[in-house]
Order: structure tokens, then C-alpha cells, then sequence
């Protein structure tokens, strides 16, 4: 199925988590015409037992345009922050979709997701009373010691592995894929309570050890996404720059709008719902932020980025990001 039309059929961004993608899609679903998905939470449970992991992108994107035709084309459908890297590519260009990414500084993005899954690693009952940096400087920078990085572990989907796939049922070919929608807060019901806690016997070492590999597993994932992202979007000049995204109406007039529907009026009045309207999701870039948070890393920490970044490709990584804007805080 290849789409004729000058018209999108539907839209998918590309990213991963700490890039304001939450901010976007809540953004973008103002819009009188525009439905934007996001993740787990407002994506069909299609499989039977399973998640959209276990879908094949093509699967999920017959899904969108189906959405839009039972509106009458009142509504155009996207999604965001699903298949990682560009493994969903291929099958929107096909169908007739626009495919574009979100990128951002990787020191503040890394840090970010790393930070708040220490937090509650550190103190799972209350994890946003901790400070990670002060538990870090507590303890000798040998207690942070990351894995060894000697290869890149490949993300890799339910619906890729081939057994997976023969011992679902999947989708069905999506014969009746509105009356799958399982919304979170219809799922309601009785609750029953939690058991007590079990008591935190972890060492600070042990919890250490287990923080090192939260960053190192971070480090690997997002420096790998960012390089596939780009590569898959940079032909066509479909990259967007998270802190210019949410901080710049300009920059979400010109840039962000026509990757999601350049067919759709942009209007002002839009613009100001989005950039007015609740709490802003403030991420601008500072050089010297950035540079400060990598001089607070442990040195297994440095290492670590390094040794992923020479595995990717370095030269192509540091152009990368330099390209961007980005200051790589070690050259």
C-alpha cells in the first residue's frame, strides 16, 4: 500500500524518553483536527495478552489511518514515542506518513533519565527526596564502576522476534481495532492493597553498583537511538531539536508544525494555546549546564559515554551533535 495522495495520512515522531514528548503530544492534541498518541498510555492494546511491541509498525499505522477514516476526515492521527531508532520508518513513508525525530543535548538527556531512576533506586518509598549527586559524592568513585562496553546490545521488539510473532495471534489484520481501545483510566476498579514494603537490605554499594548500570544501560540506549534517529531523518531534514521545541513558537511554527501536518492551518491562536496555556516544559540549552554535568559524573561515567561513543563511530557522532549545536564537553 503506497499513499498517492499530497496529503499525509497520519504522522509518527521518533524518540525517546526525557525529550519533553509527553509535552508534545499533550501540545499538538490542541489542535481542533490533530490527535496525537503517546506511548503506552493512549496506544491500543491490539495483541492478545501482549502490548504494541508485539505489533509490526505497519500494523499500528493502518490503525491511525483507520482512526482518521472513521472520523470523516475530520481528525488527523500521529503518534509519538513508540518504536525506537528507525524502525518505524520504513513503514510510514509507505503508508503515507510523515516520519521525523526528536533529538536533544545527550549529556542533559542521559542525565535526566539516569537521575530520576537513581532516585528511586536510592530510596524507592520516597525517590524524589534524594539527591543523587550528594549519594554519589558520598561514596569512592570505585563504587560506580560501569560494565565493561565492548559491544552494543541491539533493541530488539517482540513483534522482530520471529517465535514471538508465531505464538501470538497479534492483531488479527485489525478487522475491529476501535473496540480494542483500553484506555488506563477505564481499567478502574476495585484495588486491592498493597502489601508492606519489604525491607531494603541493599548495601550502599550494592545500590551504588545498581545505579552504574541504570547510567550505563541509559548511556548505550540513547546514544545509539540518537545516531539511527539522525541517519534516518537527516535526508529529508526532519530532526527536531527538543529545546528549541519547547521554547521557541517560531521554531514549533516552522520546524515542528510541518512534521506533524503541514496540511493543517498553524494558526496564531494555536501557537498561544500551546505556549501559554499551563505549566511550559522549560529545557533551554546552556553550554556550561552541560559541561558542569559531565565534570559531575564519575570517571566510569566518562569512560563509559566514551567507549560507546567510539563503538557508534566517533567521528560521525561528534559531527553529529556539533552539527546540532550541541558542545561535546571532552574536546
Amino acid at each position: 500500500m503506497t499513499n498517492t495522495s499530497s496529503e499525509p495520512l497520519f504522522f509518527y515522531i521518533s524518540t525517546r524518553g526525557g525529550s519533553a514528548s509527553t509535552w508534545l503530544s499533550r501540545s499538538l492534541s490542541k489542535h481542533p483536527r490533530v490527535v496525537a498518541m503517546h506511548g503506552t498510555r493512549a496506544v491500543p492494546d491490539f495483541s492478545v495478552g501482549g502490548n504494541y511491541h508485539h505489533v509490526p509498525p505497519e500494523g499500528f499505522f493502518k490503525y491511525l489511518i483507520e482512526c482518521t477514516g472513521t472520523t470523516q476526515g475530520e481528525k488527523f492521527f500521529g503518534a509519538l514515542h513508540l518504536y525506537y531508532g528507525a524502525k518505524a520508518k520504513a513503514a510510514c513513508v509507505d503508508l503515507g506518513g510523515i516520519f521525523s525525530v526528536i533529538i536533544r543535548d545527550p549529556i542533559r538527556r542521559i542525565n535526566s533519565l539516569y537521575w530520576s531512576n537513581a532516585q528511586r533506586r536510592i530510596n524507592p518509598e520516597d525517590p524524589k527526596s534524594q539527591d543523587v549527586l550528594a549519594f554519589v559524592q558520598s561514596l569512592p568513585e570505585s563504587a560506580f564502576e560501569c560494565p565493561p562496553t565492548t559491544e552494543l546490545t541491539r533493541l530488539v521488539y517482540k513483534y522482530e522476534d520471529a517465535k514471538a510473532a508465531e505464538d501470538s495471534t497479534l492483531i488479527e489484520h485489525i478487522k475491529a481495532p476501535l473496540r480494542k481501545i483500553k484506555y488506563a483510566y477505564l481499567s478502574g476498579g476495585a484495588q486491592a492493597s498493597a502489601p508492606a514494603p519489604a525491607q531494603d537490605r541493599r548495601s550502599r554499594t550494592e545500590i551504588a553498583a545498581e545505579v552504574a548500570k541504570v547510567f550505563h544501560e541509559y548511556a548505550q540506549s540513547i546514544l545509539a537511538s540518537d545516531l539511527e534517529c539522525f541517519r534516518a531523518a537527516q535526508a529529508e531534514n526532519r530532526i527536531i531539536k527538543m529545546e528549541e521545541m519547547v521554547s521557541s513558537p517560531d521554531y514549533f511554527r516552522t520546524t515542528v508544525w510541518p512534521n506533524v501536518a503541514p496540511h493543517l492551518d498553524c494558526t496564531e491562536a494555536f501557537i498561544n494555546d500551546v505556549f501559554t496555556s499551563g505549566t511550559l516544559n522549560k529545557h533551554s540549552y546552556q553550554d556550561d549546564e552541560s559541561i558542569e554535568i559531565y565534570r559531575t559524573w564519575p570517571e566510569s561515567y566518562r569512560t563509559t559515554m566514551q567507549q560507546i561513543i567510539d563503538l557508534l563511530g566517533r567521528e560521525e557522532m561528534e559531527s553529529m551533535y556539533s552539527g546540532l549545536g550541541y558542545t561535546m564537553p571532552w574536546k
